[in-house]
């Protein structure tokens, strides 16, 4: 019952009919103590239903709920690490080591996606978390996010993991749960590094390992450090842009999520920002624009598809197979017309590998 006390002081009802997953989502978040980065009220940063909008309209989910992979999504754009089960991959003993091992740990915590109907419930689909395990009694607490119709209740384990083998009309597969704890490695809001099997990047990776600190190396043993300028002039003409193109990955353009994570459009704006107001950046801009006229032809071309292309690969893509696909895509693109950056991003990538360069 460790998990519960963490539970049971982020326990809160639903703000809609449909919001369980919503609900049970944004209690488990606040469990593991996982920081928003963002505003709820005030000053107070807290998660709440109404942040939870990162993978489909609220008001999509208000009326139509979210399926398991949504919720999963939702669970990893706010930054927890999350593994889905569906059922149908796991055995009742595989289920039941899972609930006794998340509830005894406390760092960990269960989202089960069941049908009311295995419990006489009235209603059908839902979400809620797991409160704690009676072993002796093999019981699940199941800690209800509508605590309008049911105060938290027990209920038998092999009865929740019939109740998760029910169909979703909405996707056509059964349920499941979701295993959420807390992602202890930072989450690259902008920018992260593309290591492809071809092999593009190695060029960019041996400019930054070796040419780069023998370039400063050298300018410091001249003098030529004395005029920064002049040094970082020499480092944009050495460095190779299509190999630094390849090496590092733009997370901008994604509407739904980027990769584990989906950043809020301001942030990532707030980023770019401050990127661009570095002193560093502000000598490479300029030095990178008189280079454009000279840089291969095929590279031109890929840098106009590039911020495109760099988001087409991320995990939370699986959930444009489910229904609800039509609404995720008519999220309200964040006035990306008003200020859509560069299409290639390549002065602000040079300028993050050099600042990678270790002192």
């Amino acid at each position: 019952m460790t998990g519960f006390f963490k539970l049971i002081e982020q326990y809160s009802t639903q703000d809609e009919p449909a919001f369980c997953g919503l609900a049970s989502i944004a209690m488990v978040l606040n469990a593991l103590s996982i920081d928003p980065k963002r505003p709820w009220k005030g000053s107070w940063r807290w998660f709440h239903e109404q942040l939870l909008d990162c993978c489909l309209p609220l008001a999509t989910a208000a009326k139509e709920g979210v399926v398991l992979t949504q919720a999963a999504c939702l669970a990893k754009c706010n930054g927890a690490n999350v593994s889905l089960h569906r059922f149908g991959s796991f055995s009742l003993q595989e289920f039941r080591q899972a609930v006794a091992d998340v509830c005894a740990s406390g760092e960990q915590h269960l989202v089960v996606s069941y049908s009311r109907k295995a419990f006489s419930q009235t209603g059908d689909g839902h979400f809620s978390p797991v409160g704690g395990y009676h072993a002796a009694r093999d019981l699940v607490l199941i800690l209800d996010t509508a605590r309008f119709k049911y105060p938290p209740h027990w209920v038998p384990l092999p009865m929740l993991f019939e109740a998760m083998s029910s169909v979703d009309l909405t996707t056509g597969q059964p349920r499941g749960f979701l295993r959420l704890s807390a992602n202890t490695r930072p989450d690259s809001m902008l920018f992260t590094l593309d290591i492809r099997p071809d092999g593009s990047w190695r060029e960019a990776e041996h400019f930054i390992k070796a040419t780069a600190p023998e370039l400063v190396q050298a300018a410091a043993g001249s003098g030529q450090l004395a005029a920064p300028e002049a040094a970082v002039a020499r480092l944009v003409s050495m460095a190779p842009l299509a190999s630094v193109r390849s090496f590092i990955a733009v997370r901008y353009a994604a509407q739904v999520c980027a990769k584990d994570r989906c950043v809020p459009h301001t942030v990532r704006q707030q980023v770019l920002q401050e990127l661009r107001a570095t002193p560093l950046h502000q000598v490479i801009q300029p030095l990178v624009e008189q280079m454009r006229p000279y840089l291969p032809a095929d590279l031109q071309q890929q840098q106009q598809q590039q911020h495109i292309a760099d988001d087409h690969h991320h995990p939370c893509h699986e959930q444009h197979q489910e229904q609800h696909t039509q609404h995720v895509q008519q999220q309200p693109q964040h006035h990306a017309q008003d200020d859509q950056p560069p299409p290639d991003f390549l002065s602000e990538k040079l300028t993050m590998l050099l600042l990678l360069q270790e002192p």
